[in-house]
C-alpha cells in the first residue's frame, strides 16, 4: 500500500468525522507526530494493527471504515493523487509519475487546478500558447490529451474510455476524487475549521514549477483561501507552539504577498509572541517603506495597531480593529468628522439586463476589506459601461457608509477636453473636505493626500470613461476597505497587470433584454402590440443599448407605428440612429473612438469594413492592410472597435462594421479600396492553395494556374494536413464571403480559384450545402469569364456536389453535358473524369452494373494516356465496384495494380485509398486477417499524412470487418475512435457509426 493513497483516505475521515491530528492522536493512543507521517504519506506501509486502532478511534461504521482497510490490502492500486499545493505532484501507487514536457505539464496542472469540472479548448490553448497558438493547436491539444492519458493511465486497455482525463462537450477534464486531490483535502480541512491540518498540506506556492497558471483565476483564488487560513490560525492561536506555527506559515506567505498589510500585522504579532520584537519591527519599517515607495500610501489601521501592540509588548492572539479609525480630517481642517459624500450621477430610469454582470460585480464585495478590489468594466462604445456601473454603484452603496466617490474622465472626448487625475484628485479631495487652500501643490502631493483620507474609510469610487491606465492610476486608493470601480471603451490591460484589476467585459444585450429595455422607454403595452416591428428594432440596432435608447427616442417623438421606426432603421440604420444631440449620435459615439486612433490603425479599421466574413485573423488583416498589423489590431483591440471573442480572431459590431465602410468610402480613393479587395482575395487564395496542395497533393493541378500575390499580401503557409485544416475551419464563415464578394466585384478568376481550392476541405468536413454554393459561384464565374476547361471543371465540381447532396438527377445532368462538351473538344481526359464521377452517381442510386460500366469507360481511356494517377484511380475504382458486385478476384488484381502504381509514384494518400479497397474484398471474401491488415496500413497512412476524415471511414470498415470476423468487441472499439473523429469534426456521418454502436450494445 502507498503511504500517499492511505494518508489521503485517512485524512478525507478524519475531517469527515470533525476531527483534528491531535485528536485522532489522543483517541488512537499514537503520537501526533505519527498521524502527520501518516497522513503525509510519508509512510510506506502502515502495519496492520496500527491501520486497526484508526479506525477505531474514528469510530466509523463499517461501510465507512472499509476504504481505509481495503487499501492497507489493495497494494498500490489506491494510490493515484494529484498535488497541486506546491510544484505539481502525481503518484500513480509507489511511483511518482514524472512529467516533464512543458506542455504536457501545463495541461496536466490546468486540468488539476479545475479538477472535475471541464476546462475549454480555448482557455487549454491560451493557457499552453499564449497570443502565439499555431493553426494546429486544437489538434494538439487533442494529442497531448492522448500522451496525458497514456502517461496516467498507463494500465488502460484498449477500446476502454479514459478513467482520469475525459473529454467533454467543450473541452477535457481530469476526474479526480476528493482523497486523490490535497487541494480538495485543503478545502475539507478549512470547511471543517482544522486551519492547520489544511496548511500543513502546503509545500509552497499553488504550482510553483509551472510558472503559466501563476495568476491564473482558480491559482489566485486558491491563495487566498490559503492566506485566509493561515490569519485564521493566527487569530484563534493560543500558546507558544501555535504562535510559532502560525508565524511559520505567515512568514511562507508574506514572501509573496509583500504588500498584503493583514498578513504582515498577523505575521508582526506572532514573531514578538515568540520572543522576536526585533525582527517584528523590522518587518514594520521594511512594509512601511514597501507601501510608501510602490504605492504611495501609508501604513493602514490594522498595520499600526499591531505596530503599537509590539511596541507596547501587548501580543499574542491578533485583534483586529473594532472599527476604521478617523483619518485626514482632523490633519487639514478644524472638523473632527470628514462630511460623507455622494457623487453618484442618477441611475438610468428603466435599467434593465446585466443580471450576470451585476451579480458578477456583487460576488467581489465579499473580498472586502481583505483585499484592494478594483474592477474594470471595458465595452464598446454605446454598451452600457456607465448605465450598468451607476446602477450597480446606488444598489450597493449603503454598503459603502463613508461616500460614494465619482469622476468622469472623458477619456474619449470629441473636443479633446480629457479630465487629468490632478482634476480628478483635487475634486476627491474637496469632497472629502479638504478645504482648497489645504490642498497640496504637487501632484504627488495631493495622490498622497487623498489616499491618507481614505485609509481604513469604506468608500465606493467611480472612475467613469477612462482613456488609460496612466490615466486611472494616481485615482487609485491604497486601502483594502475602498472598492474601485472603473470603465472605458479600453481594456485597461495594464490596471490588470499592474494592479490585479478585475476585468469585466461587456458584451451586447440578449434578445430579451432588449426587448425588457424598449418597453421601459416606450411602455410595455407598445412593444407587446407590434413584436414583429420590436425584432425588426433589436435586430437593426445589433442588441446595442445606446443604439436601442435613441431608435427608443425616436419612437417616443412620433405617433406613428414601430413598423415605421423599424422601416427607417433597416434601410439607413446610421442614419435612423440620431436623436440629434451630438452626445448620443451614434456615429459620434463611434467617431469619438476613432478619431483617437493612430492615422495607421484608423486605416486598417476602415479597411476591414472590407472584409466580408465574421472575424479575421492577424494575417488576414496584414495582408488587407498591406503591412504588419499585429500592433495595429491591438490598438483596435484596446479602443473596443474590435472584439477577440476567440483567441487570435477579430470581428466588430454590426453598427461599427457599417460605419467602417462609411468612413472607408469617404476616406479611399475606389482605386485604393479595390487594390486592398484584390490583396484580401490573393491572402485567401494563395492560403487555400497551399492548403489544398497539402490535403490533396495528388491533385491534378489547377486549371488556371497561380500568379504571385499582390504586393503586401501575406498568405498563410499551412505546413502539415492538420494546419490546413485547422486554417479553413477557423475560416469557413470568412472563407464562403470573400467567395461570394469576389464573384459580385467582379474578382471572377479569384472566386473560380477559390473554389477549387476549396473542394477538397469542403468533401472532407462533410458541409454539403457549402459544397453547392461554391461550385455554383464557381460555375457561374467560369461562364462569365468564358473558358471551357474552366467551365467544365466547374460543371463536374457542381455535379459531384449535387452528388454528395443526394440530387442524382441534377448530378447527372450537370455531367452529361459536361461529357458532351469534353466529346465535342475532343478532350479525352475531361471525358474520363467525367466518366469516374457517373459511375458515382449510379453507384450511389444503387446501379453497380452502370457503375463498373463508366468506371470500365474510364480505366479504358487512361490506359491509353500518360498520366499514372490517374490509371491508378481508375483501376482502384472498378475494384471497388468490382468488390461491391462480389467479383472479389478480380477486384483484388485490379486494386493489386493500383497499389503498385501509386507505390512507384510515392503517393501515400492513393495507397492508403486502394488499401481501404482492398480491405472490404479481402474481408468479405472471407480473408479476414488480410482484410485487417489492409484497413490497418491505410488507417496508419491516413494517420500520418493527417486525413481525419478518411481515417475515420476506414475505421468504420474496419469495426465491420471485426463484426464479419465474429469480433464484436474490437468493431466497438474501431467505431469508438471512428466516432470521437467525427464528432470532433462535426461530420453528418458521425450519426452513422453512433447507431452501429447503439446496435452493438443492444
Amino acid at each position: 500500500m502507498t503511504g500517499s493513497g492511505f494518508g489521503a483516505i485517512l485524512r478525507g475521515l478524519r475531517i469527515r468525522t470533525g476531527l483534528s491530528q491531535d485528536e485522532l492522536a489522543q483517541r488512537s493512543g499514537l503520537s501526533v507526530r505519527a498521524v502527520r507521517e501518516l497522513e503525509s504519506g510519508r509512510v510506506a506501509r502502515p502495519q496492520s494493527r496500527t491501520v486497526h486502532r484508526l479506525v477505531n478511534a474514528l469510530d466509523l461504521p463499517p461501510p465507512d471504515a472499509q476504504p481505509l482497510l481495503t487499501a492497507v490490502g489493495a497494494g498500490d492500486t489506491a494510490g493515484f493523487s494529484v498535488g497541486i499545493l506546491g510544484p505539481l505532484s502525481v503518484r500513480n501507487g509507489a511511483v511518482p509519475v514524472a512529467v516533464t514536457r512543458p506542455k504536457l505539464k501545463a495541461l496536466l496542472a490546468l486540468l488539476a487546478l479545475k479538477a472535475g469540472r471541464a476546462v475549454p479548448i480555448d482557455e487549454i490553448i491560451t493557457v499552453l500558447w499564449g497570443e502565439g497558438a499555431p493553426l494546429s493547436a486544437s489538434n494538439q491539444v487533442q494529442v497531448y490529451a492522448t500522451q496525458l492519458r497514456q502517461l496516467i493511465e498507463p494500465d488502460r486497455g484498449p477500446g476502454r474510455p479514459p478513467d482520469r482525463v475525459v473529454r467533454s462537450a467543450d473541452g477535457y477534464q481530469l476526474q479526480l476524487r476528493d482523497e486523490e486531490s490535497d487541494a480538495a483535502a485543503f478545502r475539507q480541512a478549512v470547511a471543517a475549521q482544522q486551519h492547520a491540518d489544511g496548511l500543513g498540506l502546503w509545500r509552497g506556492p499553488v504550482l510553483a514549477d509551472v510558472a503559466v497558471l501563476g495568476s491564473h483565476p482558480e491559482a489566485v483564488a486558491l491563495t487566498r483561501q490559503r492566506i485566509d487560513a493561515a490569519l485564521a490560525f493566527a487569530d484563534r492561536a493560543a500558546d507558544r507552539d501555535g504562535y510559532a506555527r502560525a508565524a511559520q506559515w505567515l512568514r511562507e506567505l508574506a514572501h509573496d504577498e509583500p504588500l498584503h498589510e493583514a498578513l504582515a500585522a498577523r505575521l508582526m504579532l506572532m514573531l514578538a509572541a515568540t520572543g522576536e520584537q526585533a525582527a517584528a519591527l523590522a518587518l514594520y519599517d521594511r512594509i512601511r517603506s514597501r507601501l510608501g515607495d510602490e504605492l504611495g500610501v501609508d501604513p493602514g489601521d490594522e498595520l499600526q495597531d499591531a505596530h503599537l501592540r509590539v511596541l507596547r509588548q501587548q501580543t499574542g492572539a491578533a485583534k483586529p480593529p473594532a472599527g476604521p479609525a478617523l483619518a485626514g480630517p482632523a490633519l487639514v481642517g478644524p472638523a473632527l468628522v470628514a462630511p460623507v459624500p455622494a457623487q453618484l450621477p442618477l441611475g438610468v430610469r428603466g435599467f434593465t439586463g446585466r443580471d450576470a454582470a451585476v451579480a458578477e460585480l456583487d460576488g467581489l464585495l465579499g473580498d472586502l476589506p481583505s483585499a484592494v478590489i478594483i474592477t474594470a468594466v471595458s465595452g464598446t462604445a454605446g454598451v452600457g459601461k456607465t448605465s450598468l456601473a451607476v446602477h450597480w454603484a446606488h444598489r450597493v452603496a449603503h454598503h459603502f457608509p463613508d461616500g460614494q466617490l465619482y469622476a468622469d474622465l472623458r477619456g474619449f472626448d470629441h473636443g479633446g477636453q480629457i479630465t487629468t487625475p490632478g482634476e480628478a484628485v483635487r475634486g476627491f479631495l474637496y469632497a472629502l473636505g479638504v478645504a482648497p487652500e489645504k490642498v497640496p501643490a504637487e501632484a504627488d502631493a495631493q495622490t498622497a493626500l487623498y489616499r491618507s483620507m481614505l485609509a481604513g474609510r469604506r468608500v465606493l469610487i467611480l472612475l467613469d470613461n477612462a482613456r488609460d491606465a496612466d490615466q486611472v492610476r494616481p485615482l487609485l486608493p491604497g486601502t483594502a476597505t475602498a472598492f474601485t470601480l472603473v470603465t472605458s471603451r479600453n481594456q485597461l490591460g495594464g490596471l490588470v497587470a499592474t494592479h490585479a484589476a478585475r476585468p469585466l467585459a461587456l458584451d451586447m444585450l440578449s434578445a430579451e433584454e432588449a426587448r425588457h429595455l424598449l418597453a421601459s422607454r416606450l411602455g410595455p403595452e407598445r412593444v407587446e402590440a407590434e413584436p414583429d416591428a420590436v425584432g425588426d428594432i433589436v435586430a437593426a440596432c445589433a442588441h446595442l443599448p445606446l443604439a436601442l435608447a435613441i431608435a427608443a427616442a425616436r419612437a417616443q417623438q412620433t405617433t406613428g407605428s414601430l413598423a415605421s421606426v423599424a422601416s427607417q432603421l433597416t434601410a439607413r440604420r446610421l442614419d435612423a440612429l440620431d436623436a440629434g444631440d451630438p452626445a448620443s449620435r451614434i456615429r459620434a459615439v463611434f467617431s469619438w473612438s476613432y478619431s483617437a486612433l493612430s492615422p495607421a490603425a484608423a486605416r486598417l479599421f476602415r479597411l476591414l469594413g472590407l472584409h466580408p466574413g465574421p472575424d479575421l485573423d492577424a494575417a488576414t488583416a496584414s495582408s488587407l492592410a498591406g503591412r504588419d498589423a499585429a500592433t495595429l489590431l491591438t490598438e483596435l483591440l484596446d479602443a473596443n472597435l474590435l472584439t477577440e471573442r476567440v483567441a487570435g480572431r477579430y470581428t466588430f459590431h454590426d453598427l461599427l462594421r457599417a460605419y467602417a465602410v462609411e468612413v472607408l468610402t469617404d476616406a479611399e480613393p475606389e482605386a485604393d479600396r479595390r487594390a486592398a479587395s484584390h490583396r484580401l482575395f490573393d491572402h485567401y487564395v494563395h492560403t487555400a492553395y497551399v492548403g489544398d496542395r497539402q490535403l490533396s497533393p495528388d491533385r491534378e493541378p489547377m486549371p488556371l494556374p497561380m500568379g504571385e500575390p499582390a504586393e503586401g499580401v501575406r498568405p498563410g503557409r499551412p505546413a502539415t494536413p492538420q494546419e490546413a485544416i485547422d486554417w479553413c475551419t477557423a475560416e469557413r464563415g470568412a472563407l464562403l464571403g470573400v467567395l461570394r464578394q469576389a464573384a459580385r466585384t467582379g474578382f471572377d478568376t479569384h472566386a473560380w480559384q477559390l473554389g477549387w481550392c476549396l473542394d477538397t476541405y469542403i468533401h472532407r468536413r462533410g458541409n454539403r450545402q457549402d459544397l453547392i454554393e461554391v461550385w455554383e459561384i464557381a460555375s457561374e464565374a467560369a461562364d462569365r469569364m468564358g473558358l471551357p476547361d474552366a467551365r467544365g471543371r466547374a460543371r463536374r465540381g457542381l455535379a459531384h456536389a449535387y452528388l454528395v447532396l443526394g440530387k442524382y438527377d441534377e448530378a447527372e445532368n450537370q455531367l452529361q453535358t459536361s461529357l458532351d462538351q469534353a466529346a465535342a473538344a475532343g478532350d479525352a481526359f475531361s471525358m474520363a473524369f467525367t466518366h469516374r464521377i457517373l459511375a458515382q452517381v449510379h453507384w450511389r442510386r444503387g446501379d453497380l452494373h452502370r457503375a463498373l460500366e463508366h468506371a470500365t469507360l474510364m480505366l479504358g481511356m487512361l490506359r491509353e494516356m500518360d498520366r499514372p494517377r490517374w490509371l491508378a484511380i481508375a483501376l482502384n475504382a472498378v475494384g471497388w465496384y468490382q468488390a461491391l458486385l462480389g467479383d472479389y478476384p478480380a477486384a483484388i488484381a485490379h486494386c493489386t495494380e493500383a497499389l503498385e502504381v501509386y507505390r512507384g509514384m510515392g503517393s501515400r494518400f492513393g495507397q492508403a485509398k486502394t488499401l481501404d479497397s482492398l480491405g472490404y474484398a479481402y474481408s468479405h471474401s472471407g480473408s479476414h486477417d488480410a482484410g485487417m491488415r489492409s484497413y490497418r496500413e491505410a488507417v496508419a497512412v491516413f494517420r500520418e499524412v493527417g486525413d481525419r476524415y478518411n481515417e475515420a471511414d476506414t475505421l468504420t470498415r474496419l469495426g465491420d470487418a471485426h463484426l464479419l470476423a465474429a469480433d464484436p468487441r474490437g468493431a466497438g472499439a474501431c467505431w469508438r475512435d471512428a466516432l470521437d473523429i467525427l464528432t470532433d469534426l462535426d461530420h453528418p456521418n458521425a450519426l452513422e457509426v453512433r447507431a452501429k454502436l447503439d446496435r452493438l450494445d443492444a
